[in-house]
């Protein structure tokens, strides 16, 4: 694994991430987040990488990342103070 680039503070995650990992895939949730945290943001346009490489440098704005997992996409969002870390469905943001 790479390098952290920010920390995480406390990851959580909504109930149906949870659920519906624990019955498909439990490893790749870590997966997205280590991907999150070293800087592999996922399905993002440039301009949302660009808005995320100045939020981890500046540490003055939250970073986004979005993963498609078949049929279903996934949101990792670390607040601004880096304090916490949520794992989402999109359709729950």
């Amino acid at each position: 694994m790479n390098k952290p680039l920010f920390e995480l503070g406390r990851v959580v995650m909504t109930k149906n991430v949870a659920s519906y990992f624990s019955k498909t895939d439990g490893n790749k949730v870590q997966e997205y987040l280590n991907k999150h945290v070293t800087g592999d943001f996922g399905q993002l346009d440039k301009s949302d990488i660009k808005m995320n490489n100045e939020a981890i440098r500046t540490g003055e704005d939250r970073i986004l990342s979005c993963y498609n997992y078949y049929s279903r996409k996934i949101y990792i969002i670390t607040e601004w103070d880096r304090s916490y870390t949520t794992i989402l469905f999109a359709e729950e943001y």
